[in-house]
This record gives C-alpha cells, sequence and structure tokens, in this order.
C-alpha cells in the first residue's frame, strides 16, 4: 500500500497572493469609503435645493390659482398671517418676505437681506439654518453679491461645511440649480 503525505496549509507563495489582492483590493475600494462624507454633503445640498424648489412651486401654484397677474405682498401660502405669508414677485415666483417701507409697487430679490429673509419664510422652520455670514454655525450662507439686479433676481445659497457646494435660486424664471460635482459660480 502507497501512503501519500497530504499537506493541509497554504505555501508562502499562495498567501503572498492573497496579501497583494489584499492590497490591491484596499487601494480601489478604500478611497469609495472614505468619500461617503462628500456623498453626504452633496446630498444635503441637492436634498435642500429639491426641497426650496418644491417650496417656490407650490408659492407659485398659489399665486397661479389666486388669479394673480404682477406682484402680490404677503400671499398667505402656508397659513393665514404675515408670519405665513410669502412676497411674489411680476414673474409669479417668490422673490421676499421682509418688506420694512410698506407696500411696495414691484418685489424683486435684490439684497443679500432678501435671500436670507426668503430662505427663512420659504423653508419653514425647523429646517435647514440660514446666515449672512460665512464663518458661522449655520447650514447655509446666502453669498453676499451686493446689490442684485431686478433682471437678475438670484440668490446663491452656499453650504456652509463644503463651501464649493451651493444652489442657486433665480426668481425671474422660479429655477433652483444645485452645484456639488463642480465649484459653486460666484
Amino acid at each position: 500500500m502507497i501512503s501519500r503525505n497530504q499537506n493541509s496549509g497554504f505555501t508562502l507563495i499562495e498567501l503572498v497572493v492573497v496579501v497583494i489582492i489584499l492590497g490591491i483590493l484596499a487601494v480601489v475600494a478604500l478611497p469609495k469609503f472614505i468619500n461617503l462624507g462628500d456623498d453626504a454633503d452633496r446630498a444635503v445640498v441637492k436634498g435642500t435645493a429639491g426641497t426650496f424648489k418644491e417650496a417656490a412651486n407650490l408659492a407659485h401654484a398659489a399665486w397661479v390659482a389666486k388669479g394673480a397677474s404682477g406682484t402680490m405682498e404677503d400671499a398667505e401660502i402656508y397659513g393665514k398671517g404675515y408670519d405665513n405669508s410669502i412676497d411674489i414677485n411680476d414673474y409669479g415666483w417668490p422673490a421676499q418676505h421682509y418688506n420694512a417701507g410698506g407696500i411696495e409697487e414691484h418685489v424683486y430679490l435684490d439684497n443679500q437681506s432678501d435671500c436670507y429673509d426668503l430662505f427663512q419664510q420659504i423653508m419653514q422652520q425647523p429646517g435647514p439654518t440660514i446666515s449672512k455670514e460665512p464663518n458661522s454655525n449655520s447650514d447655509f450662507y446666502v453669498l453676499n453679491k451686493g446689490w442684485v439686479h431686478a433682471t437678475n433676481g438670484s440668490c446663491t445659497y452656499v453650504y456652509t461645511k463644503q463651501p464649493k457646494y451651493c444652489f442657486i435660486y433665480n426668481s425671474v424664471t422660479g429655477s433652483v440649480n444645485s452645484y456639488t460635482n463642480t465649484t459653486c459660480p460666484n
């Protein structure tokens, strides 16, 4: 009878090959897992932009349903009273909320305060927080571009945690565009 010795183990070469394969997988897969934080930041910006867009669409639909044309001061979109109202511009889109000077002939997004007040009103609290300053504990801040001309009428909301991400609301067209795959345009 012939007896065979059966070795039950791995050779040194097999172990080296396995270690090399694991190293290659780690090099390829690890950056994908590390990038999850960046993916979460993108999701926050896109989610907030989507919520903002839907709220603007709701305000526009209410403007249309009321048969309005042109500016609408203190339109009660979210309920009754001034705190639940928003100003609608000539194009039928939310443009501001705060008005220190009484009734206006035209409603425009023409400064940082208008953009700040609009965000707070349209997003309804609790929700993402907003600031006028980049160095704050808020979720977003309003990019201060100085005086925004009525023909432009847009606001840029920058994600505080990742300043290269933002979304821009245009009150003339009602569009909301998020920028998370590229640097936020200034």
